[in-house]
Formats: structure tokens, sequence, C-alpha cells
């Protein structure tokens, strides 16, 4: 958006212009294509073809003629620069294996404010479990701004271990501008630890009768199998 520091009553544009006669008296650098319109007596707006590039500094001219005659503007020209490319980890955890037993899979999600350059994005990515190297696949949402990340099987040890994520500048999809760097941890519980009871919650619902009952649930820190818990549980 632009408006005219004018600073009076006036409109600052000519009322009779079009959109063609401010996008001919329009001059932004680099270039871009768009289109100028306007969207009060006073204030313009511009809207490119494509996404802005990321972290590029524009400058913008406008034509004096465009103005009013009785209007006195401090300034026709204005610049500004877009956003940096930020990433973040909206989550990153371990999950059991769905393939082996007493394995476990690490999983993380990383979003991006701008859409990333899927084919060098797993040269800025290194996992690292206890020290060492670990291999794992990338998936992109449709518009390229979010990977998943999910490591092979990790088996269960007799100690806990350790996954470090760290993912260096992400080359943005549109410009030369890379990301910030992301860091990020997770534990592999050991073997005595991975299967426990992570939380108990209670709740009161309705039954088939419409009469309300009390219920326990158990969340496990991995699939259960079936059992008599009434055997094991002291309620």
């Amino acid at each position: 958006y632009y408006t005219a520091p004018y600073g009076t009553q006036t409109p600052a544009f000519k009322s009779n212009l079009t959109d063609t006669d401010f996008n001919n008296g329009i001059k932004i650098t680099p270039f871009i294509r768009g289109k100028w319109t306007r969207t009060s007596p006073s204030s313009l707006m511009f809207t490119p073809e494509r996404d802005w590039p990321a972290d590029q500094k524009f400058n913008v001219t406008i034509n004096k003629k465009l103005f009013n005659s009785d209007v006195k503007i401090s300034d026709h020209k204005t610049s500004f620069t877009t956003s940096k490319v930020i990433g973040k980890i909206e989550s990153f955890d371990v999950y059991p294996d769905a393939t082996k037993s007493k394995s476990m899979n690490a999983i993380a999600v990383i979003s991006y404010n701008y859409a990333i350059d899927v084919k060098t994005f797993d040269k800025s990515v290194s996992m690292k479990l206890d020290g060492k190297n670990i291999d794992y696949t990338v998936k992109f949402d449709t518009f390229y701004r979010t990977a998943f990340i999910t490591t092979d099987a990790i088996p269960v040890g007799d100690k806990a271990q350790r996954l470090k994520m760290t993912i260096s500048g992400v080359d943005a999809q549109n410009s030369n501008a890379k990301s910030n760097s992301i860091d990020g941890n997770v534990t592999i519980e050991s073997a005595d630890n991975f299967f426990k009871i992570s939380n108990i919650e209670t709740a009161v619902v309705d039954n088939a009768a419409g009469n309300p009952e009390q219920l326990v649930l158990l969340n496990m820190t991995a699939s259960a199998r079936d059992a008599k818990w009434n055997d094991a549980m002291d309620v």
C-alpha cells in the first residue's frame, strides 16, 4: 500500500485518473510484474502477479503528474523491504514404528513463510542420533511451505538416546534469500521406559441408555496388547 503524505484534506491523486494511468506513471525497481489500483482518493495498492521475493528491497517512484496540482507532496518516492525467510519447528516428537517392534520414528514438521527450494532442502538437514548420522525421508505440502521429516526406525536400547536435528539456511524458491537456522532435540527413552502410562484422565459420558457413566482413560507411550485390565487395576 502507498498513502501519499500530503497533510491536507484535498485528495492526493487526480480524480480523473484510471488504473492504467497509475500503472504507467509508477515505477517499481527491481521490476516485478503486477498491477496498481486506487483504494482511496489518496491511497494506492500494488498486487504482484507472483509472490513477493523474500528479503528484497524495492524502490517506488510516482510521477508527480498523478498528484493534484494544489497538493504539496513531501516525497514522491518510497521504498520497502519484504520479510525474511523464517522457518520454525511446529512439532518434533517420537512415535512407535508401525512395522518394527520396540522401535521408534521421529517426525518433525517444519513450516516456512515462503515457498522453499525443495531440490536443495535435503542438503540443509542433519539428523544425528547420539552423534551419528541417521537416515530420514522428507515430504512437502502442495505449497512447499511445510516440510515433514521422518527418520528411519530407531531401535529402543538399554539407554536413552538423543536425536538432534539441525536445519541450516534453506533457500527460498523465488529469490536468493536463505532462512534462519533451526535446531531441535528429542529423546528416545530406554527400554525400561519404552512402555508406560503417560497420563490418566477421567471423564463422565452418557451410555447407550442415556445414563451417565464415569470413565478412566489411560494414555500409553506405545501400543498395548489386549489384556485383562480389570485384573491389573484397582480403582
